[in-house]
């Protein structure tokens, strides 16, 4: 018994003289709340990774101070749209950086398949566009500049249990907003319950579970991110391979996976498998969600298509599945027009329907036929989706035209 303790002190003893804890039973570092105050992008993106890596090493206890843990990072996505952007990929790099310099322990690498199944953790996150309520800092600083809003968790893989949770404020006239290139190329704005359940689920407290929904997803997500990585990359054949693989998972036959491996096809000119991906992606819209929100995207002001030549091309080629499909289908829809939230409700209604009519009359020309199943409506602002009124890139997705399906006794009362 005299030994035992005596062991335990001298145990004691030595993890007091390498600074790691104050005593046995005590934490190994208190976590300082982050304040809600806005921080440049980089110095914000360190203090949201001391958090969640103190938060973790505190839950690891003694034990996994001196064990080596893996973790991977999912892409942090826009919480508005699920889409992955430039700044996100800066995300990565700090977090991975911070994790070198200070928590030597920590491993941390892009989600893959293979790494997820070596991984013990997984670190997810969103930024969003935002306005913050009250600022502790001068107006002249929160004003002039835009504002978004980090949210991150530390997940354990094996239980689902998230071990950590933070969120930072960021204030950067620089931010790179662009998506990224898969995202770019994507013919639809994909917030699917996926993305819902990630959203839900790194705004949780440390000691709940992830979302199901998200959580279930990690390996189809790993394959997705793979996919996206090799089309940014360049390698469309390879890319085409991983999309296969997703699609082949029974969570895996998606939006996302459909609207990837329509963009793939027509980098690589195939323009048959990309209709027939299109296709998919239509059907697979119309279930998930129950409409599809193709980019038929507008100027600010104008019932005129933005200046995108690539988005431009294509157009024809979603008219023409969009009108077979409920010409086959025979549904009704409403072609669904929106503004963004700048201006008098008065004037963006009237826009956001003419923008839907634009569309309807362009459906009208080689579906003559669908007339009889479908009625444009003008929302305004109603639905705004980002709603920053910032009139630019950032809200762009707010000036835009979807497609509704309803019940055809709808037309009449709508």
């Amino acid at each position: 018994m005299l030994k035992k303790i005596a062991f335990f002190k001298i145990n004691c003893m030595i993890i007091i003289s390498l600074g790691l804890l104050t005593a046995c039973s005590s934490p190994i570092q208190e976590v300082a709340p982050v304040e809600k105050v806005p921080f440049p992008f980089e110095q914000a993106v360190q203090k949201l990774s001391s958090a969640l890596l103190l938060q973790l090493q505190n839950s690891q206890g003694v034990i996994g101070l001196f064990e080596q843990t893996a973790i991977v990072l999912d892409p942090f996505v826009d919480a508005n749209t699920g889409e992955v952007i430039e700044a996100s990929r800066e995300i990565e790099k700090l977090l991975m950086k911070q994790a070198q310099q200070y928590f030597k322990k920590y491993t941390l690498t892009r989600i893959t398949a293979q790494n997820l199944q070596q991984a013990h953790y997984i670190i997810s996150g969103t930024i969003k566009p935002n306005k913050m309520e009250t600022s502790p800092v001068s107006v002249t600083t929160v004003d002039t500049l835009p504002i978004y809003q980090l949210s991150s968790a530390v997940i354990h893989k094996q239980t689902g249990k998230i071990v950590a949770q933070a969120e930072v404020w960021v204030a950067d006239r620089n931010l790179n907003y662009a998506p990224t290139a898969s995202y770019q190329d994507s013919p639809v704005y994909i917030k699917d319950k996926r993305v819902d359940s990630l959203v839900t689920t790194v705004q949780k407290p440390a000691g709940e579970l992830a979302e199901e929904a998200y959580y279930q997803g990690l390996t189809t997500q790993a394959l997705l991110v793979e996919a996206e990585s090799l089309y940014e990359k360049g390698d469309y054949q390879k890319a085409l391979l991983a999309f296969a693989l997703a699609e082949k998972r029974e969570d895996g036959k998606m939006m996302r996976t459909f609207a990837g491996s329509y963009e793939t096809h027509l980098k690589l000119g195939d323009l048959s498998s990309a209709k027939r991906a299109f296709r998919q992606l239509l059907e697979s819209s119309l279930q998930e969600i129950g409409r599809l929100n193709v980019k038929f995207l507008f100027s600010v002001n104008s019932t005129e298509f933005i200046e995108d030549s690539a988005l431009r091309k294509q157009y024809a080629l979603w008219l023409e599945e969009i009108g077979n499909f409920f010409k086959q289908s025979q549904e009704c829809f409403h072609v669904v027009g929106h503004s963004s939230h700048t201006g008098r409700p008065e004037y963006n209604k009237e826009l956001s329907l003419k923008r839907a009519e634009k569309v309807q009359d362009l459906l009208k020309v080689h579906f003559p036929e669908l007339i009889q199943q479908t009625k444009a409506v003008g929302k305004g602002f109603e639905n705004n989706i980002v709603g920053s009124g910032s009139d630019d890139s950032r809200d762009v997705i707010d000036r835009r035209v979807e497609f509704v399906v309803v019940e055809c006794s709808q037309l009449e009362l709508s």
